[in-house]
């Protein structure tokens, strides 16, 4: 299921950075929120993309929550910024317009889930479609200026097996 901005309770984006450009994305990182305890049902996802965007728009004072899309366990897609527009997540302006942004929201020690996986691949082939240099996927701690652990051992191991690309699509 996709859930559109005003489907999982959304407040208005500020103005902000604006869409990417098309001949300078080199591909997409996958992200996590590494909380404590798995998220079970749409209900919670929605909360925590509330507070996360909370967060993210009153403390950090960015202009909206900072990824493009969200995928959860179901499978489930929220649009967030949108494919089409810069992230905020992965750490500074030159990585926000070389990189897409997709938070798995996936917490500390959960493995990700087949439909998780099977829906983040389709998200990056909708991804390549819109750009077409976007060869990519990357964790966001392989791209970020300082270290982070994101997006956890789990999401790395599958991202450096391949799981994430897309059929027919180069790592």
């Amino acid at each position: 299921m996709r859930f559109n901005r005003k489907k999982w309770g959304a407040r208005p984006a500020r103005p902000g950075p604006g869409k990417l450009d098309r001949a300078k994305v080199d591909g997409i990182a996958l992200h996590w929120p590494g909380h404590a305890k798995p998220l079970t049902s749409v209900e919670d996802v929605k909360a925590a993309l509330r507070g996360w965007q909370d967060y993210h728009m009153d403390d950090r004072g960015w202009s909206d929550i900072a990824y493009q899309e969200a995928i959860d366990q179901a499978g489930n897609v929220y649009r967030l910024r949108g494919l089409r527009r810069q992230s905020g997540a992965n750490g500074d302006t030159d990585t926000n317009t070389r990189y897409g942004a997709l938070l798995l929201v996936v917490a500390t020690g959960e493995t990700p889930s087949k439909a998780l996986i099977k829906a983040t691949r389709r998200r990056i082939k909708r991804h390549r479609r819109l750009f077409p240099n976007s060869g990519a996927v990357v964790g966001h701690g392989d791209i970020r200026p300082d270290p982070t652990e994101c997006p956890g051992a789990r999401i790395r191991a599958l991202i450096n097996d391949g799981a994430f690309t897309p059929k027919g699509h180069r790592k």
